[in-house]
């Protein structure tokens, strides 16, 4: 059931150049949140709400954090919001990512996309997976800093101009596939459409391949149907079917996000 909450702003801190990190207290949404999952934000003077990826969930605080990108004049003016305020907040939305036990797991984010890995990284982590991440930014300004994430995986990091770790996109440092038992992706269409011949390039293909859409949205909840995207011959909607699909369902050639 879809319900509105209020959520008190712990902290809404500066990470890099435009990339804040607001933490929010909210039991009932802690206590149900899960990687891949979502928050519709509400942002003082304006009708929209924001739609921002669950990255971090600590249930002994009763708080979850949500990482975005200062991109427009609504992400702007939330980046503004001072402690003890509260918002309303729908969440969490969506359908997150499935987590295994006992294997090995490859995470790959790209862009803000990395932000939903961190919280991930964490469950396949409580879940006893082995995790290897790779994570691919434009340049040092747009790198999420590595203490934010679990210090027991293997992490590496390409950026476009080579300012930190490989030069290049997030493709040029993915090892060989087959040594994975499930593959985890979270980034823009661009990065899914170069992985593809990757995933597909040996004689096997991983059948255990997910990944969560970005899309726009309106409402958060299905309401407005302006996010779907064809998985299986069936048109999904994003906010509410997924974010997390199966990757290899989903249909590329009419994928327009």
């Amino acid at each position: 059931m879809i319900k509105e909450r209020q959520a008190l702003v712990k902290s809404n801190t500066q990470i890099t150049e435009n990339i804040f990190l607001i933490t929010l207290h909210n039991s009932e949404i802690a206590s149900l949140a899960r990687s891949g999952q979502f928050a519709m934000v509400e942002v003082p003077g304006y009708l929209l709400r924001r739609p921002l990826c669950i990255a971090d969930v600590s249930l002994d605080k009763d708080e979850f954090s949500l990482l975005y990108a200062t991109v427009g004049d609504g992400t702007k003016t939330l980046s503004h919001v001072q402690s003890n305020k509260n918002l309303n907040i729908v969440a969490p939305l969506g359908h997150g990512f499935p987590i295994f036990k006992n294997e090995k797991a490859l995470v790959i984010g790209g862009g803000m996309g990395a932000a939903t890995t961190i919280q991930l990284c964490k469950e396949l982590l409580e879940n006893k997976n082995s995790v290897d991440l790779l994570l691919g930014f434009r340049n040092a300004e747009a790198v999420i800093p590595s203490e934010f994430f679990p210090q027991q995986i293997d992490m590496k990091i390409a950026t476009e101009d080579g300012s930190v770790g490989t030069k290049g996109f997030v493709t040029a440092i993915v090892p060989d596939l087959k040594r994975y038992d499930h593959i985890y992706m979270c980034g823009p269409v661009p990065m899914y459409r170069a992985m593809t011949p990757l995933l597909w390039s040996s004689t096997i293909c991983y059948p255990k391949v997910f990944a969560s859409f970005e899309a726009r949205m309106g409402c958060g909840y299905g309401m407005c149907v302006g996010c779907s995207i064809t998985v299986n011959g069936q048109k999904q909607k994003v906010c509410t079917e997924g974010p997390v699909f199966d990757f290899n369902q989903v249909d590329f050639v009419s994928l327009v996000l």
